[in-house]
């Protein structure tokens, strides 16, 4: 297996190319990294037949609350004597 070295990417923003060799230890600091860029828009989807734009901001809002729906989860399984019977 090949170990990971670390290495940053080089991501496009528009017709910039930018470098970034910082290593990123975890998913919390990969998201963190581009507070910076919190009103462009980091993605696009369709949805009914509307482009809708995604800016890095409400991503890094979304990726925080799916992470505290999920220590949610876990805390009411752990204390929940009935939760396997719910299912």
């Amino acid at each position: 297996m090949k170990k990971n070295d670390n290495k940053g990417a080089n991501i496009k923003m528009g017709k910039k190319e930018i470098v970034n060799n910082d290593p990123v230890n975890n998913f919390r600091e990969l998201v963190d990294r581009y507070k910076r860029f919190e009103d462009n828009v980091a993605f696009q989807h369709k949805q009914k037949g509307k482009i809708i734009d995604i800016t890095y901001k409400k991503f890094r809002e979304d990726i925080k609350a799916l992470r505290n729906s999920t220590f949610e989860l876990r805390r009411y399984r752990k204390n929940s004597n009935n939760w396997q019977q719910s299912l």
